[in-house]
Order: C-alpha cells, then structure tokens, then sequence
C-alpha cells in the first residue's frame, strides 16, 4: 500500500469514526429525552380546548385489497366529538395493472364495503392510469376543494398508511396539541406530525425484523422529534432538517389548497423540505402511531433507499419555491448542508468497515475490527437498549420481547448501520435507471 493511500485510509478512518461517535451520541441523547418528553406531556395534559376542528382522514391505496377493512376497522375507532370524514382513494392504475379487470381489486372491495354500509366512510377514485400516492391525494384534495367551497377554515387533513394503527384518542390528543402550541408558541399550527412506533407485530417476527423495527423507531424518536422542536425554535439562520412522514402528518386543507397541494412525487419528506424553506415549523405530537417493517429482508433494503433517495428532491423542491418566495440564501445553505450530513449518516458505518478491513489487513491488526465493532455498539447497542428501556411505557409492543431476545438483539445489532449503508447505493441505481415505480410514475 502506497504512502498516500494509506494517509488517506487513515484519515477517512478517523473522520468516519469520530461520525459514528457525534451520530451515536446525539441520537441517543435526544432518544432518551424525548421519551421524557412524551411520559411527561402525558402526564400533565388537562387542556380543554374550546374550538374542535374538523378533521379530514386520507388514504390512498393500491393493492391493498386484503388490507384495506382492518384498515377501515382501525381508523372507524377514533373517538372525536367534532366533526371527522374518511375518505379512501383509490386508483385506476390499479385496474390497468390487473388486466383492466376491476374484480379483484382494492376498488372492488372498497365499493363492497361502501354498500355493506358497515363503515362510515367516501370514496374517491383517482381516474389517472399513472402516478403515485401523492397524486392520489392531490386529486382527492381537488374534490375536497369543491366539497368545502364555503367552509375551507379550521380543517386539518390526516393522512394515514394502510398499516397504521393510531391511538383511538389520537384526535383529541391533536387538539390538544394545537392549543397546547397555541398557548405556549404563540401560532396557529399549520402542520403537526405523529412519531411513529414500527413495532407492530414483533413478537412473530425474525431477529433481525425486529431490530429494523426497534432502529426505525427510535430513529423516528431520537431523530425526527428533535429536528421538528428544532423547527419551531424562532432564531435567525438557525435551521432543521425536520421533514414529514406520510403516516401520522395533520396539515391544514387551506394551506395545502393555497400552496399546490401535497409535493410531488414525495408527498412526506419533500413537503419538510418545502416547508424547511418557507420557515414553517413541523410541530412535533407525542403519540405514537404504529406501523410494521417490511417482512423480508430485500423489501428493507428497498424501503431505506426509497427513503434515502428523497434526498435528491431537496433542489427540486428549492426550485419550486423561488420562483415564488425569496429565500435567505444562508438559510438555503445551512438546509442543504444538513442534507449532506444526513447523507453521511446513511454510508458511514459501511465505509467504516470497509475502511477497517483495508487497514486491519495491511497492518495485520485485529484489534482494530475489535475497537470499530465497540462504535457500532456505542451507537446501535446502546440505541436498542434504551429504546427498550425508555420505550416500553409508550410501546407496549416492546413488552413482548424478552431478556434473552434483548441481549441477541444488542449482540447482532452492529450489522444494522453496515446493512443500512447498502440502501443508498440501491436507490441511486433505481432512481437513475427509473426502477423506482414511486418515480417512473408506473405501477409497481
């Protein structure tokens, strides 16, 4: 190995660990504060709010014919005393993909279940034979539009995944937050956004679906509930990099009627990126929505780079808003910086390990295999340890695994970060060659 190779080995090899450091602490710091923060907000909720506003439940689907009644059984449950409407969106490129034959379909089994009368509940089809989930409720949004003509104030829209499970009180907990913000920032919340638990059905599930589902979690706690208070803080060129998720997210319908409709063709985490740069806070709810991982291990990969691949539509989104909003350039910048350390953030740990075995070879040193092996455990290890510890409260889910299953969990749990660190390289190749369905706008 040449002298400048291995200068360079040995810097990325520093660099990359003191990554993995600043990454394990501040997740895990924030992991645990924030589940705090949830306990306590529990705890000392008696608000009463005096106006109710109505909310609009979305959700799109496709293919999800054998999904699609526990779905409706799940979001029929929440309690409210205001006004509620679900509406379910379906589409015509799912017919077109099942040989333009309708029986079968998502659309044959809604229109079963409007006639049972069984839910309460509309159904709008999306007529397009392209498109994806955010198309869906755009064309939703259109119809809504009509709908509510003379009464367009006071309406949050929900949108919701087909395997979510949200609190039953989950609508008076959002009015409560929205006085509760009120009171203590002072603004009317535009967009509010649920943290979301991916520890749905673990008990049935294989080890490591199970540590995908107790990494995404406290991701979603650790990482997005900082970044969204981080949003509503009101300091000049201080900046998050809080983003929605499409599980979970209230939005105002008159913000969304005034300002193009839900972003396309990423309806969640670009439409953080617009609102990062309008400077509207995302503001943060402390109940837990509940959703499932992907069963095989390939679909995981394949979820995580569709995740990652959102990045790229940051300077899409940029170019969107300038051409009707002047935007600090500092605080332009300071976004896109963040974006390139959340990019760092998805390959460090497989470049760390690769970077290892190079300089493990060459000097013929194990040990440092042995010291790399203690960072991942100083971020993962520790992540799924307090994830367990602080979570079990509001995760009853985790309550299921036991002792033996925690410590083989925490034993195998380094492999996670270099797993994860394959997802972007998948998803930069579909993104480029157009095999993502999410943005080639055909089916699946």
């Amino acid at each position: 190995m040449g002298k400048i190779m291995d200068l360079v080995l040995k810097i990325l090899y520093c660099i990359t660990s003191m990554g993995i450091i600043y990454y394990a602490v501040r997740l895990n710091y924030h992991l645990k504060k924030n589940f705090t923060w949830i306990r306590n907000y529990k705890k000392s909720e008696n608000l009463k709010p005096q106006i109710y506003p109505e909310f609009v439940i979305l959700l799109s689907v496709y293919n999800e014919r054998g999904n699609i009644e526990r779905a409706l059984q799940n979001l029929s449950k929440l309690n409210y005393i205001g006004k509620k409407e679900i509406y379910i969106i379906t589409t015509e490129k799912e017919i077109y993909y099942h040989n333009n034959i309708k029986e079968g379909t998502t659309i044959d089994e809604v229109e079963r279940l409007l006639k049972t009368k069984k839910y309460n509940f509309h159904h709008i089809h999306y007529p397009g034979k392209e498109g994806n989930k955010a198309s869906q409720l755009n064309f939703a949004m259109d119809q809504l539009k009509v709908t509510y003509k003379n009464n367009q104030e006071n309406i949050y829209v929900a949108v919701y995944d087909i395997d979510s499970i949200p609190p039953q009180n989950i609508l008076f907990n959002v009015v409560n937050m929205i006085e509760f913000y009120k009171k203590n920032c002072g603004t009317d919340p535009i967009v509010l956004q649920q943290p979301s638990s991916f520890c749905q059905k673990i008990e049935s599930q294989s080890l490591y679906t199970i540590l995908e589902a107790i990494c995404q979690t406290r991701w979603s706690v650790g990482y997005e509930i900082t970044e969204e208070k981080e949003s509503i803080v009101k300091i000049k060129h201080r900046v998050s990099y809080a983003y929605c998720v499409g599980h979970g997210m209230f939005i105002k319908a008159e913000f969304l009627w005034s300002n193009g409709g839900f972003t396309e063709p990423s309806e969640d985490v670009q439409m953080g990126f617009r609102l990062n740069l309008l400077g509207i806070p995302i503001y943060p709810i402390p109940y837990l929505d509940t959703a499932t991982v992907p069963e095989k291990f390939k679909n995981i990969i394949i979820q995580s780079g569709r995740w990652f691949v959102n990045i790229f539509l940051l300077q899409k989104e940029y170019r969107y808003i300038k051409k009707v909003k002047n935007i600090d350039k500092l605080r332009k910048n300071l976004i896109f910086l963040k974006s390139y350390v959340d990019i760092f953030s998805w390959i460090v740990h497989l470049s760390h390990f690769i970077i290892t075995i190079a300089l493990a070879i060459f000097y013929q040193c194990p040990i440092l295999i042995v010291v790399s092996f203690l960072l991942y455990y100083l971020d993962y290890g520790v992540g799924v340890f307090l994830t367990f510890t602080e979570g079990k409260d509001s995760i009853l889910e985790l309550n299921s695994l036991s002792k033996f299953k925690l410590i083989c969990l925490i034993t195998i749990s380094p492999i996670r970060g270099i797993i994860r660190g394959i997802a972007p390289f998948v998803a930069i190749f579909n993104f480029f060659t157009g095999n993502d369905y999410r943005y080639r706008n055909k089916g699946k």
